[in-house]
Protein backbone atom coordinates (compact mmCIF):
# COMPACT_ATOMS: atom_id res chain seq x y z
CA UNK A 1 0.00 0.00 0.00
CA UNK A 2 3.13 2.39 0.89
CA UNK A 3 4.54 3.56 -2.96
CA UNK A 4 7.94 1.95 -2.81
CA UNK A 5 10.49 4.44 -4.75
CA UNK A 6 12.89 3.68 -7.11
CA UNK A 7 16.20 5.29 -5.49
CA UNK A 8 18.37 3.61 -7.27
CA UNK A 9 20.61 1.86 -4.52
CA UNK A 10 21.34 -0.35 -7.05
CA UNK A 11 23.02 1.59 -8.93
CA UNK A 12 24.80 4.06 -5.79
CA UNK A 13 22.74 7.26 -7.13
CA UNK A 14 21.72 7.92 -3.75
CA UNK A 15 24.36 9.76 -1.16
CA UNK A 16 22.03 9.13 0.81
CA UNK A 17 3.22 7.91 21.43
CA UNK A 18 0.06 7.34 20.48
CA UNK A 19 -2.46 10.94 19.51
CA UNK A 20 -5.80 11.64 21.05
CA UNK A 21 -8.52 12.46 18.89
CA UNK A 22 -8.46 15.78 18.79
CA UNK A 23 -5.27 16.39 17.15
CA UNK A 24 -4.30 19.97 15.99
CA UNK A 25 -4.39 20.33 12.01
CA UNK A 26 -2.60 23.70 11.43
CA UNK A 27 0.80 23.92 10.27
CA UNK A 28 3.42 25.77 12.13
CA UNK A 29 5.65 28.58 10.96
CA UNK A 30 9.31 27.14 10.91
CA UNK A 31 11.01 28.80 8.01
CA UNK A 32 10.65 31.68 6.48
CA UNK A 33 11.17 30.33 3.15
CA UNK A 34 9.67 26.62 3.73
CA UNK A 35 6.54 27.99 2.50
CA UNK A 36 6.78 28.54 -0.85
CA UNK A 37 9.81 25.61 -0.93
CA UNK A 38 6.68 23.04 -0.31
CA UNK A 39 5.20 24.03 -3.61
CA UNK A 40 9.30 23.84 -5.23
CA UNK A 41 9.93 27.46 -4.47
CA UNK A 42 10.86 30.42 -7.21
CA UNK A 43 8.84 31.18 -10.49
CA UNK A 44 10.37 27.94 -12.18
CA UNK A 45 7.61 25.38 -13.36
CA UNK A 46 8.96 21.67 -13.24
CA UNK A 47 9.88 20.12 -16.80
CA UNK A 48 7.37 18.09 -18.28
CA UNK A 49 7.54 13.98 -19.14
CA UNK A 50 8.90 13.96 -22.53
CA UNK A 51 11.28 17.04 -21.75
CA UNK A 52 12.58 15.11 -19.44
CA UNK A 53 12.78 11.93 -21.27
CA UNK A 54 14.62 13.47 -23.81
CA UNK A 55 17.17 14.89 -21.72
CA UNK A 56 18.10 11.65 -19.77
CA UNK A 57 18.50 10.12 -23.34
CA UNK A 58 21.02 13.17 -24.17
CA UNK A 59 22.46 13.02 -20.63
CA UNK A 60 23.82 9.52 -20.58
CA UNK A 61 24.87 9.59 -24.37
CA UNK A 62 27.33 12.00 -23.47
CA UNK A 63 28.50 10.37 -19.81
CA UNK A 64 27.02 12.72 -18.19
CA UNK A 65 24.59 11.82 -14.86
CA UNK A 66 25.14 8.52 -16.88
CA UNK A 67 21.85 5.80 -15.84
CA UNK A 68 21.22 2.17 -17.46
CA UNK A 69 17.64 3.22 -18.48
CA UNK A 70 15.60 6.14 -18.74
CA UNK A 71 13.40 5.07 -16.21
CA UNK A 72 16.36 4.98 -13.44
CA UNK A 73 16.57 8.77 -14.58
CA UNK A 74 12.87 9.76 -14.67
CA UNK A 75 12.61 7.53 -11.15
CA UNK A 76 15.70 9.70 -9.47
CA UNK A 77 14.11 13.24 -10.98
CA UNK A 78 10.37 12.17 -9.42
CA UNK A 79 11.69 10.63 -6.11
CA UNK A 80 14.59 12.73 -5.36
CA UNK A 81 14.02 16.15 -6.51
CA UNK A 82 10.35 16.37 -7.08
CA UNK A 83 9.19 14.89 -3.92
CA UNK A 84 11.70 16.67 -1.82
CA UNK A 85 10.58 19.89 -3.14
CA UNK A 86 13.50 20.75 -5.59
CA UNK A 87 12.04 19.71 -8.90
CA UNK A 88 12.58 23.06 -9.92
CA UNK A 89 16.50 23.07 -9.50
CA UNK A 90 16.47 19.83 -11.76
CA UNK A 91 14.29 21.02 -14.55
CA UNK A 92 16.78 23.92 -14.88
CA UNK A 93 19.36 21.42 -15.23
CA UNK A 94 17.41 19.55 -18.09
CA UNK A 95 16.10 22.25 -19.78
CA UNK A 96 19.46 23.40 -20.42
CA UNK A 97 20.70 19.93 -21.50
CA UNK A 98 17.68 20.15 -24.64
CA UNK A 99 19.20 23.30 -25.35
CA UNK A 100 22.27 22.14 -26.04
CA UNK A 101 20.83 19.20 -27.78
CA UNK A 102 24.05 16.99 -29.21
CA UNK A 103 26.76 20.06 -27.51
CA UNK A 104 28.45 17.23 -24.93
CA UNK A 105 30.52 19.54 -23.48
CA UNK A 106 27.41 22.59 -23.36
CA UNK A 107 25.55 19.45 -21.35
CA UNK A 108 28.70 19.95 -19.07
CA UNK A 109 27.87 23.10 -18.16
CA UNK A 110 24.40 22.47 -17.83
CA UNK A 111 25.21 20.00 -14.94
CA UNK A 112 28.13 22.10 -13.54
CA UNK A 113 30.50 19.14 -14.29
CA UNK A 114 33.85 19.91 -11.90
CA UNK A 115 36.67 17.60 -11.43
CA UNK A 116 37.18 14.33 -10.36
CA UNK A 117 35.74 12.93 -6.76
CA UNK A 118 35.91 10.07 -4.04
CA UNK A 119 34.50 8.95 -0.97
CA UNK A 120 36.77 11.68 0.30
CA UNK A 121 35.81 14.55 -1.61
CA UNK A 122 34.23 17.39 1.30
CA UNK A 123 30.47 18.75 0.04
CA UNK A 124 30.52 22.62 -0.19
CA UNK A 125 28.61 25.35 -0.79
CA UNK A 126 29.08 28.38 -3.22
CA UNK A 127 26.75 30.59 -2.37
CA UNK A 128 23.36 28.82 -3.46
CA UNK A 129 25.25 26.54 -5.83
CA UNK A 130 25.70 22.66 -4.04
CA UNK A 131 28.98 21.25 -5.20
CA UNK A 132 28.32 17.17 -4.88
CA UNK A 133 30.21 14.44 -5.97
CA UNK A 134 28.31 11.08 -7.81
CA UNK A 135 30.17 7.97 -7.11
CA UNK A 136 29.28 6.45 -10.52
CA UNK A 137 30.54 9.51 -12.59
CA UNK A 138 33.24 10.16 -10.00
CA UNK A 139 32.84 13.53 -11.04
CA UNK A 140 31.11 16.97 -9.06
CA UNK A 141 28.12 18.17 -9.70
CA UNK A 142 26.73 21.39 -8.71
CA UNK A 143 22.88 22.47 -8.57
CA UNK A 144 21.48 26.12 -8.07
CA UNK A 145 19.13 25.76 -4.84
CA UNK A 146 18.12 29.88 -6.02
CA UNK A 147 15.46 27.91 -8.32
CA UNK A 148 13.50 25.98 -5.68
CA UNK A 149 13.73 28.73 -3.31
CA UNK A 150 16.08 27.38 -1.51
CA UNK A 151 19.42 27.60 0.32
CA UNK A 152 22.60 25.01 -0.06
CA UNK A 153 23.64 23.35 3.26
CA UNK A 154 25.99 20.38 4.14
CA UNK A 155 24.15 18.49 6.56
CA UNK A 156 26.01 16.16 9.24
CA UNK A 157 24.33 13.15 7.45
CA UNK A 158 26.76 13.00 4.15
CA UNK A 159 30.35 14.81 3.51
CA UNK A 160 30.13 14.03 0.05
CA UNK A 161 26.44 15.73 -1.24
CA UNK A 162 25.55 19.13 -0.44
CA UNK A 163 21.28 19.75 0.00
CA UNK A 164 18.86 22.06 -1.35
CA UNK A 165 17.16 23.32 1.69
CA UNK A 166 14.73 25.32 3.00
CA UNK A 167 16.94 25.70 6.57
CA UNK A 168 19.59 24.39 8.40
CA UNK A 169 18.11 23.29 11.63
CA UNK A 170 19.47 21.64 15.41
CA UNK A 171 17.50 19.66 17.90
CA UNK A 172 15.22 22.68 19.07
CA UNK A 173 13.56 22.47 15.31
CA UNK A 174 9.78 20.90 15.94
CA UNK A 175 8.48 19.09 12.60
CA UNK A 176 5.46 20.20 11.13
CA UNK A 177 3.22 20.31 8.04
CA UNK A 178 2.58 22.82 5.54
CA UNK A 179 -0.47 21.41 3.52
CA UNK A 180 0.50 17.91 2.66
CA UNK A 181 3.99 18.39 2.93
CA UNK A 182 6.19 17.46 6.00
CA UNK A 183 8.99 19.55 7.58
CA UNK A 184 11.59 17.64 9.49
CA UNK A 185 14.56 18.08 10.70
CA UNK A 186 17.62 15.40 9.32
CA UNK A 187 20.95 15.64 10.00
CA UNK A 188 21.01 19.15 10.52
CA UNK A 189 18.85 20.53 7.25
CA UNK A 190 15.34 20.59 6.93
CA UNK A 191 13.76 17.54 4.52
CA UNK A 192 10.15 18.17 2.95
CA UNK A 193 8.28 14.95 2.74
CA UNK A 194 4.93 15.02 0.13
CA UNK A 195 2.53 12.93 2.23
CA UNK A 196 0.22 12.75 -0.65
CA UNK A 197 2.64 10.48 -2.95
CA UNK A 198 1.66 7.56 -0.52
CA UNK A 199 -1.79 8.60 -0.51
CA UNK A 200 -1.57 9.96 2.86
CA UNK A 201 -1.94 13.27 4.89
CA UNK A 202 0.29 15.21 7.05
CA UNK A 203 -0.47 15.68 10.75
CA UNK A 204 0.11 17.89 13.68
CA UNK A 205 -0.71 15.68 16.83
CA UNK A 206 -1.80 16.91 20.00
CA UNK A 207 1.61 15.71 21.11
CA UNK A 208 2.79 18.55 19.03
CA UNK A 209 4.29 15.92 16.77
CA UNK A 210 3.87 15.87 12.90
CA UNK A 211 4.22 12.84 10.38
CA UNK A 212 2.32 11.26 7.57
CA UNK A 213 -0.40 9.68 8.80
CA UNK A 214 -3.56 7.46 7.64
CA UNK A 215 -6.44 9.60 5.84
CA UNK A 216 -9.35 8.48 8.39
CA UNK A 217 -10.05 9.94 11.84
CA UNK A 218 -10.20 6.90 13.97
CA UNK A 219 -7.10 6.82 16.26
CA UNK A 220 -5.16 3.75 16.52
CA UNK A 221 -2.15 2.45 18.21
CA UNK A 222 0.54 1.99 15.58
CA UNK A 223 2.73 -0.77 17.78
CA UNK A 224 0.00 -2.62 18.00
CA UNK A 225 -2.21 -2.98 14.78
CA UNK A 226 -0.73 -4.96 11.38
CA UNK A 227 -2.12 -4.41 8.01
CA UNK A 228 -5.09 -7.00 7.28
CA UNK A 229 -7.67 -7.43 4.62
CA UNK A 230 -11.12 -5.58 4.49
CA UNK A 231 -12.40 -8.03 1.97
CA UNK A 232 -10.83 -8.49 -1.42
CA UNK A 233 -9.20 -5.48 -2.32
CA UNK A 234 -8.97 -3.09 0.82
CA UNK A 235 -5.48 -2.93 2.83
CA UNK A 236 -6.21 -1.52 6.37
CA UNK A 237 -3.35 -0.32 7.87
CA UNK A 238 -2.71 2.34 11.18
CA UNK A 239 0.18 4.96 9.77
CA UNK A 240 1.03 7.34 12.57
CA UNK A 241 -1.48 6.45 14.89
CA UNK A 242 -4.31 7.23 12.10
CA UNK A 243 -6.49 4.48 10.27
CA UNK A 244 -5.79 3.91 7.08
CA UNK A 245 -7.77 2.64 3.97
CA UNK A 246 -6.48 1.63 0.58
CA UNK A 247 -8.02 -0.10 -1.94
CA UNK A 248 -5.86 -2.20 -4.31
CA UNK A 249 -7.93 -2.66 -7.23
CA UNK A 250 -6.83 0.96 -8.00
CA UNK A 251 -3.78 -0.83 -9.01
CA UNK A 252 -5.41 -4.02 -10.63
CA UNK A 253 -4.19 -6.39 -7.45
CA UNK A 254 -6.15 -7.99 -4.51
CA UNK A 255 -5.28 -7.73 -0.92
CA UNK A 256 -4.10 -11.27 0.54
CA UNK A 257 -2.18 -10.98 3.85
CA UNK A 258 -2.77 -7.00 4.81
CA UNK A 259 -0.90 -6.33 1.26
CA UNK A 260 -1.68 -5.30 -2.43
CA UNK A 261 -0.62 -8.23 -4.80
CA UNK A 262 -1.10 -9.90 -8.25
CA UNK A 263 -2.31 -7.33 -10.73
CA UNK A 264 -0.88 -7.17 -14.30
CA UNK A 265 3.45 -7.45 -15.02
CA UNK A 266 4.64 -4.46 -16.21
CA UNK A 267 5.33 -4.80 -20.44
CA UNK A 268 9.23 -4.52 -19.32
CA UNK A 269 9.03 -6.27 -15.75
CA UNK A 270 11.76 -5.31 -13.65
CA UNK A 271 14.58 -5.28 -16.32
CA UNK A 272 14.88 -1.21 -16.37
CA UNK A 273 18.38 -1.77 -18.16
CA UNK A 274 17.88 0.24 -21.99
CA UNK A 275 18.31 -1.80 -25.17
CA UNK A 276 19.18 -1.21 -28.77
CA UNK A 277 16.67 -2.02 -31.64
CA UNK A 278 17.43 -1.13 -34.97
CA UNK A 279 19.29 1.17 -34.10
CA UNK A 280 16.66 3.30 -32.03
CA UNK A 281 17.17 2.74 -28.10
CA UNK A 282 14.57 0.69 -26.80
CA UNK A 283 14.24 1.63 -22.65
CA UNK A 284 11.44 1.60 -20.29
CA UNK A 285 9.41 4.20 -18.48
CA UNK A 286 6.38 3.92 -16.28
CA UNK A 287 6.48 0.18 -17.14
CA UNK A 288 6.15 0.40 -20.42
CA UNK A 289 8.92 0.53 -23.44
CA UNK A 290 9.78 3.74 -24.62
CA UNK A 291 11.09 3.58 -28.74
CA UNK A 292 13.69 6.43 -28.91
CA UNK A 293 14.74 7.70 -32.05
CA UNK A 294 18.82 8.99 -31.12
CA UNK A 295 18.43 10.36 -34.66
CA UNK A 296 16.00 12.85 -33.96
CA UNK A 297 17.40 14.04 -30.67
CA UNK A 298 20.27 15.10 -32.87
CA UNK A 299 22.34 11.70 -31.52
CA UNK A 300 24.05 8.67 -33.42
CA UNK A 301 22.53 5.43 -33.70
CA UNK A 302 22.28 3.73 -30.28
CA UNK A 303 25.22 1.27 -28.89
CA UNK A 304 26.12 -0.77 -26.32
CA UNK A 305 29.01 0.76 -24.63
CA UNK A 306 32.09 -0.92 -23.93
CA UNK A 307 31.97 -3.81 -20.88
CA UNK A 308 28.29 -2.44 -20.31
CA UNK A 309 25.10 -4.82 -20.38
CA UNK A 310 23.10 -1.54 -20.99
CA UNK A 311 22.43 0.65 -24.09
CA UNK A 312 22.57 4.24 -24.91
CA UNK A 313 22.48 6.44 -27.95
CA UNK A 314 25.52 7.44 -28.94
CA UNK A 315 27.07 11.40 -28.56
Amino acid sequence: MKTLLKTLLLFGLLPLFWGCASDATSAKDGSTRADSAAADGGSVTLIDNQGLIDACVRATACGIKVYPGIANCVDAYRSLFVERGNGAVMSEVYRCVNAAKNDCAAMSKCFDARGACDQTFQARCEGTIALSCDLIDKRVYGVDCKYAGRICHVGSASTITASCTPAACDSSFTAYCQGNTLFKCAGGIVETSDCTKDGLRCLVRKDDKAGCAGTGETVCNSNEISPECEGASVVVDCIFNRIHRYDCSAEGKTCQGGSCVGGSTPDCGNDLRAQCENGKLKSCVDGKYEIIDCAALGLKPCIVPDGKDWARCDS
